[in-house]
């Protein structure tokens, strides 16, 4: 077995099963005769890789320390916690709560938007709590650095069922007087920010990021020239099951004449030790079927990756729900 800094990568029954659920619905809403019998996905793993230390590969230069690169993150999921979460109860304490984790300037804007939203929340007596289910860095320098994290946030009020939704965010974060500060965040939208000065990580995010826009758009017509371009970047049990799971794929795809447009707006780097990586990866697009109909397909991927014969390739892909 591979020895994996930060642990061995959780395996699923079968890498393309929210792909093959989505060709499933629009098969169905062109009233194609499909029917696909998948495999049941056990409950996706912890994120034990995205809380362990962030290492440097070896043999790689940086002026970023692993240090660094640990607080931006804590700081940054405790931010979004704190700014994010909203309770009717607890409104009175919010604008000192946003000042402790926000730069000045990001704090008055978040207390401008509480106000606006402050009476409709004590009026609902809504309640929202967040959880980052991942998180990884997209860059940093010395002073600033963006996080991208995904997001799930669950939603309570009287008399309704609890709401779950799931995102992605990036958050911009400053460094002042030593601590780390929230000083923007956007969700499902990149923020301006620095970019990654490590190279190998900057080889790590650009094979993530070409992988999953390989992974998630795919042509009906142009099915085989895609799916061996995903081949060609993957390698090990991810490629076995890929490759197993293609004629499932064709079958639905050529059905309902699929055309999957994707675009990976953002990606980070969660951890990177010696020849291995784990590195998220969000991506939106669209899916359209043969009678014009297009429904939007976002994807909050975590990637592993693996240094085979001096290129990155996935070893195991994982869709965080």
């Amino acid at each position: 077995m591979a020895d994996y800094p930060f642990g061995p990568p959780a395996r699923r029954n079968s890498v393309l099963v929210p792909l093959l659920i989505g060709l499933v619905a629009m098969a169905l809403v062109a009233a194609a005769a499909v029917v696909v019998v998948l495999l049941a996905w056990p409950e996706d793993s912890k994120d034990d890789e995205g809380r362990a230390s962030d290492g440097t590969s070896s043999g790689t230069s940086s002026a970023v320390s692993s240090r660094d690169r640990n607080e931006v993150r804590e700081a940054a999921r405790e931010a979004a916690v704190t700014l994010i979460d909203y309770d009717p109860r607890t409104l009175d304490g919010k604008a000192a709560a946003v000042a402790e984790v926000s730069t000045p300037e990001f704090a008055s804007e978040t207390l401008q938007t509480l106000d606006q939203i402050a009476p409709s929340v004590t009026e609902s007596e809504a309640t929202g709590r967040v959880t980052i289910s991942a998180d990884g860095i997209v860059g940093i320098d010395g002073d600033s650095a963006i996080v991208l994290m995904y997001l799930n946030q669950l939603t309570t009020r009287p008399g309704s069922d609890p709401v779950t939704t799931s995102s992605a965010a990036t958050m911009l974060m400053a460094k002042v007087d030593g601590e780390w500060l929230a000083d923007g965040l956007e969700v499902d939208a990149e923020l301006d920010g620095p970019d990654e000065r490590d190279d190998t990580r900057n080889e790590v995010l650009r094979a993530a990021t070409t992988f999953g826009e390989a992974f998630t758009a795919f042509d009906h017509r142009t099915f085989e020239d895609d799916t061996t371009r995903v081949l060609s970047l993957s390698t090990g049990v991810f490629a076995q099951q890929y490759r197993e799971g293609l004629a499932d794929l064709e079958r639905l795809s050529t059905a309902s004449q699929t055309v999957s447009e994707g675009e990976a707006w953002s990606s980070g780097v969660a951890d990177l030790g010696g020849d291995h990586a784990t590195v998220l990866v969000a991506t939106k697009g669209t899916v359209t079927d043969n009678r014009g109909e297009s429904q939007a397909r976002n994807y909050r991927l975590r990637l592993i990756l693996d240094l085979v014969g001096g290129k990155w390739l996935v070893s195991d892909a994982e869709f965080v729900s």
